[in-house]
């Protein structure tokens, strides 16, 4: 299992530092944020790259820190991902919130 973490770390770490050279072209929207995602993690078909989670209301993972130890429960948004996500990149669209 740690074999595969670390092989699963350097394929993300190579796709971000690909978006260094050459970013995602796009509008800071939910569309862009989505092909983000799908370039880091195209090399791991298990976590749908690009795509939101299927819909699920009260979703809840537990995930532990290495540098922390200990779990954490992570929930995952349930209805109106979309919309929230794509109200929040409005606000920050441009950096002007930042």
């Amino acid at each position: 299992m740690a074999e595969k973490l670390f092989n699963e770390g350097l394929l993300t770490a190579n796709r971000i530092s690909e978006l260094r050279e050459q970013p995602v072209e796009g509008q800071f929207d939910t569309a862009h944020l989505k092909e983000v995602h799908r370039h880091i993690f195209q090399d791991l078909d298990q976590h749908a790259p690009g795509e939101f989670r299927v819909d699920r209301s009260q979703h809840m993972k537990t995930r532990s820190l290495e540098d922390r130890g200990g779990a954490h429960v992570v929930g995952y948004m349930g209805s109106g991902m979309e919309a929230r996500v794509d109200q929040v990149l409005g606000e920050l669209r441009d950096g002007d919130a930042l």
